[in-house]
C-alpha cells in the first residue's frame, strides 16, 4: 500500500496529513498530525519507506523531538523514536539522508544558509560548499507571538532537497563513493 505525506501551514501552525493510494482511489488516511513530514529512502531502493515527522517550533520552526512513523496491522499510526540517530539540526523538508561517505552511517546533507552541508550523526559539518547554492524559491513568515497586539515576525526560508545520483555508465558510484578527507576534483569549488 502506497501513502503520500503532505504538511501544510495554515497561518499559525503546522498540519501533516496522509492520504493511502488504492488502485486510482486517493483517501484520508490521518490528519491533523502536528508534523512537518519528510520521506527518505534508507535502503536504498530508490522508494521511501521511512516516513519522519518534525514538529513546528514557533521559535526556531524546526523543532524537537523527531518522530518516525510506521503503520501497524490494524492501521493505527505508530510514532517512535527514529530508528537512526540523526544530528540536532536535521530538518525533515529539504534534506537527504545517504551514506556519502561509505563508513556504513547516514550522513544529513542539506542546503542551509545558502551552502550545501553535509553533516554527521553527530552534527559536525563534514563538509560545507564554499559557493552559494540554493535558491530561496520557498520562504515563510509567522508571528512569533500571535496572541500579543504586535508580534515579531519571523521568516524561514524552506530549501530543496538535494538530490543523490548514481550514474551507471559513465560515473559509477559518482557520489556514493566519496571521501570527504580526500576530496575529488569535481566537487572543489563546492
Amino acid at each position: 500500500m502506497a501513502f503520500l505525506a503532505l504538511t501544510t501551514w495554515d497561518g499559525e501552525k503546522v498540519e501533516g496529513m496522509l492520504l493511502r493510494l488504492d488502485g486510482d482511489q486517493v483517501t484520508e488516511f490521518r490528519t491533523n498530525l502536528p508534523f512537518m513530514l519528510g520521506a527518505f529512502d534508507l535502503d536504498g531502493n530508490r522508494t521511501a519507506e521511512t516516513l519522519i515527522g518534525q514538529p513546528f517550533n514557533r521559535n526556531d520552526f524546526y523543532g524537537q523531538p523527531l518522530r518516525e512513523f510506521s503503520i501497524s496491522a490494524d492501521n493505527a499510526l505508530q510514532q517512535n523514536t527514529p530508528s537512526l540517530s540523526l544530528p540536532a539540526s536535521f530538518r525533515v523538508i529539504g534534506s537527504l539522508l545517504t551514506d556519502l561517505t561509505g563508513d556504513g552511517k547516514f550522513e544529513s546533507i542539506s542546503i542551509s544558509d545558502s551552502a550545501l552541508v553535509v553533516r554527521n550523526s553527530s552534527d559536525n559539518v563534514i563538509h560545507r560548499s564554499e559557493r552559494n547554492v540554493g535558491t530561496e524559491l520557498s520562504s515563510l513568515s509567522y508571528e512569533l507571538n500571535p496572541s500579543q497586539a504586535f508580534s515579531p515576525v519571523a521568516h524561514v526560508n524552506i530549501e530543496p532537497s538535494p538530490v543523490l545520483l548514481k550514474w551507471k555508465k559513465r560515473y559509477p558510484h559518482f557520489v556514493s563513493g566519496v571521501d570527504i578527507h580526500h576530496q575529488p576534483a569535481w566537487l572543489s569549488g563546492f
